[in-house]
C-alpha cells in the first residue's frame, strides 16, 4: 500500500502573519501544505493536518503517516469518521494513521467563542440564533473563492469586515491551500468540506473554546455530506469543539427567519461565481433559489447584493432534483398561495417540479461547465509570491 507521510511541520512567523506549513510526501513527489492567519496564537502541532490528509489518504487506499505529535483525543476521533465515512462510501477505504499520540488538552472555558461565517443564509442563521455568544467570524480564503480570485476575495474581506465591525465582533481570515491538495482526490462538498472547517478550527485551537459550522440542511434532510453531525465534533484535540448548528431549520426556514434582519440585507452573499458584479451574480443556481425563496416570502425587494432581479426563464433552468430540493419549491409554492403572491413565479415553480428533476439541456451543460472551471480554479490557482 503507498503511503501519505505528514512532514516537517512548522510554525513561521513573518509580516504581521502565522503559518502553519507541512510536507505531504507521496512517492517521489512532495507539495506544500499551509494554513496562514493574522497574527495571534496558533496551534504548533500536526493535529490540523490530520483530516487534511485522511480523506484524499481513504479515497486513494494510502496508509498515512505523521511525523510529530497527534493528539490521542483526535485519532480517536479520525476512527469514529473513517468508521461512518466507509458506512457512507464504499470508495473510501479505512486506513492506518501512524503517529505519536499525545494526551489530549483539556477544554479550556471562559474562551472566546466562533462561528465560520461565509455570508450565506446558513452562517447568517447561526449567527442570529447565537448572536449573545459568538464573538468571532472565521472567514476562509481558499475554500467556495479560490486564492487566485483576489478581487472576489478582496470583496467579502470588505463586506464581511464591515457587517462585524457593526456587530461588534472580531473577524478572523484563514489563507489556505487545503483544498487545491485535496481536489484531485475527494468531493469537496460530498467528503472534504467538514475536515477542511477542522483543519481550520485546530489550527485556531488556541483562541477558542468552540466554534460553530452550520449545517446546510435540516435533521429530516441529512444524508451523506462532507460536514454532518456525524463526522464534525470528531475532529478535536479535546481542547475546542466543533458544533453543528441549525438542524432543526429548513432552508425555507432560515430564509424567512433572516430575511427582516437590517445585516442580511447590505451582506447577504450566496453567490461563488467570478467576476460578479455585486456579492451575487443573480444568474446561478444558489443565486436564483435563494432569490426564489425571498420573494416568495415578500423580502426579496429589501435585498441590495443580488445584481440582477429575478429571473423566472434562468430559474427554470435548475429544477429541483432532491427531495429535500423539491421540499423548498413545495414551501414556496404554499407561501405564495397563502399570500397571494406573484401567479408567474407560481406557475414557473409548478413547472419545475412537473418536471421532476428534468433538467433542459442548457441547465445541464451550465452545470458541467461551472464544475469544470471551479475545479480548474481550486486546483491550479494563481500564486502570490511566498506561497
Amino acid at each position: 500500500m503507498p503511503e501519505l507521510r505528514v512532514q516537517n511541520v512548522r510554525r513561521e512567523s513573518a509580516g504581521g502573519s502565522q503559518t502553519l506549513t507541512a510536507d505531504f510526501l507521496l512517492g517521489g513527489r512532495k507539495q506544500r501544505v499551509w494554513l496562514r492567519t493574522d497574527d495571534g496564537p496558533i496551534s504548533a502541532t500536526a493535529n490540523p493536518f490530520v483530516p487534511i490528509a485522511l480523506i484524499p489518504a481513504m479515497r486513494r487506499n494510502w496508509g498515512l503517516s505523521i511525523d510529530g505529535g497527534v493528539s490521542s483525543r483526535l485519532l480517536e476521533g479520525a476512527d469514529q469518521v473513517q468508521e461512518t465515512l466507509t458506512r457512507w462510501y464504499p470508495r473510501l477505504h479505512r486506513v492506518s494513521i501512524r503517529a505519536a499520540a499525545e494526551e489530549p488538552r483539556p477544554a479550556r472555558q471562559q474562551r472566546p467563542v466562533a462561528l465560520f461565517f461565509s455570508g450565506g443564509v446558513d452562517s447568517f442563521f447561526t449567527l442570529r440564533q447565537h448572536r449573545e455568544e459568538i464573538t468571532h467570524l472565521i472567514f476562509v480564503h481558499g475554500f467556495d473563492i479560490p486564492l487566485g480570485r483576489r478581487r472576489e476575495r478582496r470583496r467579502m474581506r470588505e463586506s464581511i469586515g464591515c457587517l462585524a465591525a457593526s456587530l461588534d465582533l472580531q473577524l478572523v481570515e484563514v489563507d489556505t491551500n487545503l483544498r487545491q491538495f485535496g481536489q484531485p482526490h475527494v468531493s469537496w462538498p460530498g467528503e472534504y468540506f467538514g475536515a477542511g472547517l477542522a483543519a481550520v478550527a485546530l489550527l485556531l485551537e488556541p483562541r477558542f473554546e468552540r466554534v460553530y459550522l452550520a449545517a446546510s440542511v435540516s435533521s429530516e434532510q441529512l444524508q451523506p455530506m462532507g460536514s454532518h453531525p456525524d463526522l464534525d465534533p470528531h475532529w478535536t484535540d479535546g481542547s475546542v469543539r466543533l458544533v453543528h448548528d441549525g438542524l432543526r431549520a429548513t432552508r425555507f426556514e432560515k430564509v424567512r427567519a433572516i430575511a427582516d434582519w437590517p445585516p442580511v440585507h447590505s451582506h447577504l452573499r450566496v453567490c461563488y461565481q467570478k467576476n460578479a458584479r455585486a456579492l451575487n451574480c443573480g444568474r446561478c443556481k444558489k443565486c436564483l433559489w435563494t432569490m426564489m425563496i425571498l420573494s416568495a416570502s415578500g423580502h426579496l425587494d429589501r435585498i441590495e447584493t443580488f445584481a440582477t432581479p429575478l429571473d423566472l426563464a434562468a430559474l427554470r433552468l435548475y429544477p429541483p432534483v432532491h427531495k429535500y430540493e423539491r421540499d423548498r419549491f413545495v414551501e414556496a409554492l404554499a407561501l405564495l398561495a397563502e399570500r397571494d403572491g406573484d401567479p408567474r413565479l407560481r406557475a414557473t415553480l409548478q413547472a419545475m417540479l412537473d418536471a421532476e428533476g428534468r433538467l433542459p439541456l442548457r441547465g445541464r451543460i451550465n452545470r458541467i461547465l461551472v464544475r469544470g472551471r471551479n475545479y480548474l480554479a481550486h486546483r491550479f490557482p494563481a500564486r502570490r509570491r511566498g506561497e
